[in-house]
């Protein structure tokens, strides 16, 4: 019968040892106290779980049901979060939360590191084209003030 007890507690203890976890890391000077993980699914979410900050870490244990997907963690009291994928393994990123998109870096997680590689390729893009239809947006308007003391004949022979 003890021989039983300890083979179902050794089952036990490797099923939890094998559970997925997210471990985030804040390099910020803000103390955060807890981190809420949400599931998403398209422009619903699903709440999987939370984490109190310990040791300066959040580990939230990922339920072994959970679908793999987007998942979104929410940090701040005005709605800040950061997004990340599963794909049922464990994810380990450090970031500054004032900027999370610009400043994250994955330690474990190949899917999260290309996903990030992406979004700042996205974003430097995006960056390119701002400034480009803002300068356009400037010249119109330099062009538009310069003229605007010229008055155009109202009745033109045609």
């Amino acid at each position: 019968m003890i021989k039983k007890f300890i083979f179902l507690g050794l089952l036990w203890s490797f099923s939890v040892q094998a559970q997925d976890t997210i471990q985030v890391k804040m390099d910020s000077q803000k103390v955060y106290d807890k981190v809420l993980l949400y599931s998403v699914v398209g422009s619903n979410q699903k709440y999987v779980g939370y984490a109190s900050l310990e040791n300066e870490l959040f580990k939230i244990a990922v339920p072994e049901n959970s679908e793999t997907g987007m998942y979104r963690l929410h940090f701040d009291a005005n709605n800040s979060y950061f997004d990340l994928l599963y794909n049922h393994e464990s994810v380990s990123v450090t970031f500054d939360p004032s900027d999370p998109e610009a400043t994250a870096v994955f330690q474990e997680s190949e899917e999260n590191q290309l996903y990030q590689s992406y979004l700042n390729q996205i974003n430097n893009q995006q960056f390119k084209v701002d400034s480009i239809q803002y300068a356009n947006f400037t010249l119109d308007t330099i062009s538009t003030v310069s003229y605007t003391h010229l008055t155009l004949p109202t009745n033109r022979e045609v």
